[in-house]
């Protein structure tokens, strides 16, 4: 019969067993659910059995950098997102104490573990190379997983290819080191299959060091494996040839920085934005987790941003502060150090098992670091989460430090409450998220007073949501009620003063309140804060100024504003790509300012303003991010065209999503006076909203029967299917024309 401690035991590594095979699939843990998981699995493991920090040096350091950290949240740009960092970066060291803690009582955890993570591997890999139906957008040539990210399923199956290895270094040779090694070459196929440049660079920095630390091993046949290794060398650069040479070539006539790829060009614009955000917070940062925040008034090139700098040392100085950043960096690498030290103080000869899975741990870990350091890696919580379960099994094999001794009640009862104010604070943001999406719903569905309702529960659960806030100001819009919306978007501001977006909320509810003077105060804080990022921080300040009558500020943001979004790079690919709704909001904008050049006499910029406002709101045929299907049903825009332009409800119906087409879609209804069916036409896109998987379209139609003519105004879902893009619903008619 087991004992309550071998109970407790087990029950602590399934709890990680069912973490790190099972949060993969809620986008590696950057769902709701998904954080709300690890968090509650690596809690429910402590409680059961309170792992804490050995040695008063460890102590000393945690405590100092919890006060760190605890000054670096105090001055955060982006109070929601910090206190999400502060839970998950909670869960990462807890997750490897509790890793050490049950290897150190039961040496069989180890293998338990490992095979776990391995587990974990196989599955993304083998669910990402079975059959299924087409993925709808820009990584569809490649294997993402479950992340929706090449490079992110890259760091997870070399974390999981890693441990597997670790987990045949340990097992006799024979038949069951063969069927290890045949679980890891499925990870490494699935690894090669995501196309991860910086992996095969980590990749090949973790074979060096565990060259390195292992070399009694291979050194008496050391021409065998260098042999192998020059193959391997040769196979990789037969293999980069084909990219390798168009690049050399361009690097001649166009210069080494253009001749770059461009994800590498846009990278390198980030890390120097990054250095400048961190010469500028050297102390306390900008907040744990307030990067994608805080870069927004870095940019300086439009369409060119990101939730994080492809470097996890940068981004952890940046947002934490250079002294906690150092300590945490400083404290891991040290870490690593001591198992190293450790693991080669070994006698002569051929290493044990034991060892080898320490050795083979460390070059994974520290492959991992090098691929943290050019990719996107610690935004998906199941990676660090899985980087902390190796570190606390490979120090497992340190001594406890002289006159340690298992925790007291008093420290008990502080790990105690601090695990119950983890899951609770978890929990609330989790039920805060069903009601958001709750609230997301009414709204869809015409219920703003449950909306509001729903959203209210949202914000006693989590008062910092800026997605709450959010729509709580346009359920209150939707509802009539602009004082409420103001309100509510001035509590946003005030929460997160330096978010332009916060700001830019601000705006919009003032001037749907019809206090524009006011409006355009906010928006040109949004504006002047973040130039580069978005488009629509100008538009609201264009527009605001047009209705307050000042015409010559007016005039004047708009041309600041098109000298940073100019029409040839709005029109760019990356930008039809990352925001499609900017060509129509530029046409927006030139329409607005049509008659103020009219009125200021400048007919000549009057006259550019028409012919631009015309040329921007065309239709535009090229797909978002990724093409398929139909010509006409390449872009959102073309499968509008061809519903209107449909003879009748049959022919329409090809453009409905399947689930819609046994419907008949409406059609026109006869012009006043006439009994002639009419036909529409699309003539101009005034608004595009939403990304490359789902866009809704406000759109101008012409409605002609052979004798009259008139404009009306409609609007539109429509969905990224394997068809291309298909109306998701029958699209909306309204009776009077668009505004202009």
């Amino acid at each position: 019969m087991a004992t309550p401690e071998r109970r407790r035991l087990l029950a602590a590594l399934l709890l990680l067993d069912a973490a790190v095979i099972g949060l993969p699939w809620a986008a590696g843990g950057q769902t709701p659910l998904g954080r709300t998981a690890l968090v509650l699995a690596v809690a429910a493991g402590c409680a059961l059995l309170s792992p804490l920090p050995g040695g008063r040096a460890a102590r000393a350091g945690l405590l100092c950098g919890v006060a760190l950290i605890g000054l670096a949240a105090a001055h955060s740009l982006a109070p929601d997102r910090t206190i999400q960092a502060l839970l998950l970066l909670a869960t990462y060291l807890l997750a490897g104490l509790l890793a050490r803690d049950l290897v150190r009582r039961d040496p069989g955890a180890e293998a338990h573990l490992l095979a776990a993570i391995l587990a974990g591997g196989i599955l993304v890999a083998a669910g990402g190379m079975l059959p299924g139906p087409p993925d709808a957008g820009l990584y569809a040539a490649v294997l993402t997983g479950p992340f929706g990210y090449p490079n992110a399923a890259a760091g997870f199956l070399l974390l999981s290819g890693g441990a597997g290895l670790a987990l045949a270094a340990g097992l006799p040779a024979g038949r069951r080191r063969g069927l290890g090694l045949g679980l890891v070459a499925l990870t490494a196929w699935g690894l090669c299959l995501t196309r991860s440049r910086g992996a095969l660079l980590a990749i090949g920095a973790g074979g060096l060091i565990w060259a390195t630390l292992s070399r009694e091993r291979w050194w008496p046949r050391r021409r065998l494996w260098l042999s192998a290794a020059l193959l391997a060398a040769a196979a990789l650069l037969a293999a980069l040839a084909p990219r390798l040479l168009p690049l050399l070539a361009r690097a001649r006539t166009a210069g080494v920085f253009e001749a770059l790829d461009p994800s590498f060009q846009w990278r390198w614009h980030i890390l120097g934005w990054t250095w400048q955000m961190i010469r500028e917070h050297p102390w306390l940062g900008v907040g744990p987790g307030a990067f994608p925040v805080a870069l927004l008034s870095y940019q300086r090139l439009p369409y060119i941003s990101g939730v994080n700098p492809h470097n996890a040392a940068l981004e952890l100085m940046a947002e934490y502060g250079l002294p906690a950043a150092g300590l945490m960096l400083g404290g891991f690498c040290a870490l690593l150090g001591t198992i190293a030290a450790r693991a080669g103080r070994l006698p002569p000869g051929v290493p044990g098992p034991a060892a080898c899975r320490t050795i083979t741990i460390l070059a994974v870990l520290a492959a991992a670091v090098i691929h943290g350091g050019v990719d996107l890696l610690w935004s998906v919580p199941v990676i660090p989460a899985t980087g902390a379960l190796l570190a606390g099994i490979a120090s497992a094999c340190l001594p406890p430090p002289a006159g340690a001794r298992r925790p007291g009640a008093l420290a008990r009862s502080l790990l105690g409450l601090g695990l119950v104010v983890l899951a609770g604070l978890a929990l609330c943001r989790y039920a805060s998220s069903l009601q958001l999406a709750s609230a997301q719903s009414a709204l869809a569905a015409g219920d703003g007073a449950g909306a509001r309702a729903h959203l209210a529960w949202a914000l006693r659960l989590n008062p910092t949501s800026f997605a709450a806030r959010e729509r709580l100001v346009h359920a209150h819009l939707a509802a009539r009620d602009p004082r409420a919306a103001v309100a509510a978007a001035l509590e946003a501001s005030r929460l997160a003063p330096k978010d332009p977006n916060s700001r830019f909320l601000a705006g919009a509810a003032l001037a749907a309140a019809g206090d524009v003077d006011l409006a355009a105060t906010e928006f040109r804080l949004a504006a002047e804060g973040a130039p580069a990022t978005q488009l629509r921080f100008h538009a609201g300040l264009v527009e605001a100024l047009s209705r307050a009558g000042r015409a010559a500020e007016a005039r004047q943001w708009f041309a600041r504003a098109h000298a940073i979004f100019p029409a040839a790079r709005v029109l760019e690919q990356d930008a039809r790509c990352l925001a499609p709704g900017d060509r129509y909001l530029l046409a927006h904008l030139h329409r607005i300012l049509l008659p103020l050049h009219v009125a200021a006499g400048d007919l000549a910029a009057a006259a550019r303003a028409e012919q631009e406002s015309a040329r921007l709101a065309m239709p535009d045929a090229r797909g978002i991010c990724a093409e398929r299907g139909r010509l006409a049903t390449r872009s959102p825009e073309l499968a509008l065209a061809g519903f209107w332009g449909a003879p009748d409800g049959a022919g329409a119906q090809q453009f409905l999503a399947p689930e819609f087409r046994p419907l008949l879609p409406e059609r026109p209804s006869p012009l006043p006076g006439s009994t002639a069916a009419p036909r529409a036409r699309l003539t101009r896109i005034m608004s595009l909203a939403g990304g490359e998987r789902e866009v809704s379209v406000e759109h101008e139609l012409l409605i002609t029967d052979g004798t009259a003519e008139v404009y009306r105004c409609a609007s539109a879902v429509l969905r990224f299917t394997a068809e291309g893009w298909l109306l998701a619903a029958a699209p909306r008619l309204f009776p009077v024309g668009c505004r202009p």
